[in-house]
């Protein structure tokens, strides 16, 4: 989480720290590219998205890419997100 994160979605460092990153979906139908990366793989490329924010609905161009360690196995996700 950077400072330009906590811009996006309206939520601060110390608020999510330790917290699973679907929590901010729960009460949205909002498709999470990230989600989709950390739990099929997939990636996406300048994929156009209405992002729920805290307080507002910002709209965003987001970019996943897989992270993989020394033995492939997939550890994580790098997300670009423009607004």
């Amino acid at each position: 989480m950077n400072p330009a994160a906590e811009v996006i979605t309206g939520y601060q460092r110390h608020e999510l720290v330790g917290q699973p990153y679907s929590m901010l979906f729960d009460n949205t139908q909002f498709y999470s590219p990230v989600l989709d990366t950390l739990e099929h793989g997939t990636e996406h490329v300048a994929l156009e998205i209405s992002f729920p924010g805290r307080d507002r609905t910002i709209e965003l161009s987001v970019t996943t890419s897989r992270i993989h360690n020394t033995h492939g196995e997939m550890i994580g996700a790098l997300v670009i997100s423009l607004i």
